[in-house]
């Protein structure tokens, strides 16, 4: 009888208190007086994805844990860390292990839950939150009005509102602005997802700097999109952008063989030049460049990025928030991408 429930007891999974405590004693033990705060919508995420895992209804891996923050949380790029331990009694050091270890995040949200096979899968999510943004309900009666306000974080203006409708139609919709300080009421009159996002001016350009899923009149998905199957070269990174707006209730981007052949060629100028920059003497700017080939367009934005292949461009350019903010930026609807082979200019 003894030996049975010693058993039981190392089983046992940590309070989530114990979690939290953890976490923090970690980060504090790392990134000194670095102030993190439990954040309570990181914490429902990770709760929301453990629970799935456990139940084996989606896979571990840290795309799912930014699905169900996506459902919980308006921040717009929360980093996610997965674990699975064994014994489930080890969850609370677990949790020290999952957090960014540059120390660039001022909340996080963690949980864990028992797995039937035995052990336990660990969640964590942080973010670097800047803009505090009141609390937009989730789910809400067609019909109704959501209140969108908030204050900007330092370094940031110009804060402007938009909504992606259920059939994908895109409306901007007039802040009050004063000061840091902006609100606005948002009519949800059709019956669906809507996303709403908040974009600002920063130094390295626009970034969307909240993005909240709102469900009028029908249940939130209980499930991720699937993942894309596996590709290579640009058409992964095409497969790539799709999932990673989906999965934040974005609709895809369209293809474009003109933005294609414009992406193209000033990569192949980039590498002739060895020159990693978005204006070159050659063929000038983004804006330049479509107009050269009569492209007409209401906005542009250019993402560039330099690795040794595509792919692995691509995930450093979606680990930029101001790239970021191009990629889930609502009022592009076409993409174009291009890539070349070259010496940088160290060789």
């Amino acid at each position: 009888m003894l030996l049975a429930l010693l058993l039981v007891a190392a089983e046992a999974l940590p309070a989530q208190a114990r979690l939290e405590s953890s976490v923090l004693e970690a980060v504090t033990s790392l990134c000194g007086d670095h102030e993190v705060s439990v954040a309570r919508d990181l914490t429902r995420a990770c709760q929301g994805y453990a629970t799935a895992a456990a139940s084996g209804r989606i896979t571990v891996s840290g795309p799912a844990v930014a699905f169900f923050a996506s459902l919980e949380s308006a921040e717009p790029a929360p980093v996610a860390a997965v674990a699975t331990v064994r014994p489930a009694s080890q969850a609370d050091r677990a949790v020290g292990e999952l957090f960014p270890k540059s120390c660039r995040f001022n909340r996080i949200g963690v949980a864990a839950a028992l797995l039937p096979s035995g052990g336990a899968v660990v969640c964590a999510l942080a973010a670097l939150h800047g803009t505090d943004l009141a609390t937009i309900p989730g789910r809400v009666r067609a019909g109704q009005a959501v209140r969108v306000e908030g204050t900007l974080a330092r370094g940031l203006a110009g804060p402007r509102l938009f909504v992606t409708r259920p059939k994908g139609a895109v409306d901007e919709i007039h802040l009050a602005v004063k000061g840091a300080r902006f609100s606005a009421k948002v009519p949800l009159k059709e019956r669906g997802e809507h996303s709403i996002e908040v974009l600002a001016e920063g130094p390295g350009g626009p970034q969307v700097v909240a993005l909240r899923r709102v469900f009028a009149g029908v249940p939130p998905p209980s499930r991720p999109p699937p993942d894309p199957p596996p590709g290579e070269g640009l058409d992964g990174v095409e497969a790539a952008i799709a999932h990673l707006r989906a999965s934040r209730g974005l609709v895809p981007l369209q293809r474009d063989p003109e933005l294609d052949a414009a992406a193209e060629a000033h990569s192949r100028e980039m590498a002739r030049l060895r020159t990693f920059a978005h204006v070159l003497p050659s063929d000038g700017g983004p804006a330049d460049r479509l107009r050269s080939r009569g492209y007409a367009y209401s906005s542009v934005a250019e993402n560039i990025g330099l690795s040794s292949d595509v792919g692995r461009a691509h995930e450093a350019i979606a680990g930029s928030p101001a790239h970021l903010a191009n990629l889930l930026d609502p009022r592009h609807r076409r993409l174009g991408l291009g890539a070349a082979r070259g010496a940088t200019a160290d060789g």
